[in-house]
């Protein structure tokens, strides 16, 4: 799990870096030279998805159309996980 969220969460955080930079900058906040960051980047996979297909990328539209299938999947999975653990007991 690691070797596939490490590069992606990088890749999110490398992404939205000139972002972050030209938004401090224009509220001048930004007291040195330099690009900065996101830190504590959480969900760079949706924010990605939703950042480009809001601009009209296709493949961002269709990428968010196979994320939301999924989570509507692993939803459905642990909705049934959680029944049978409840039948259990």
């Amino acid at each position: 799990m690691v070797l596939i969220s490490t590069p992606l969460f990088l890749y999110g955080a490398t992404y939205f870096t000139p972002y972050m930079t030209r938004l401090a900058e224009e509220t001048k906040t930004l007291n040195q030279s330099g690009l900065i960051s996101w830190a504590t980047f959480e969900g760079p996979d949706i924010r990605y998805i939703l950042a480009n297909g809001f601009n009209g990328d296709v493949i961002a539209i269709v990428l968010g159309v196979v994320w939301l299938a999924l989570y509507v999947w692993l939803l459905k999975d642990r909705k049934k996980y959680n029944e049978t653990l409840e039948a259990g007991e």
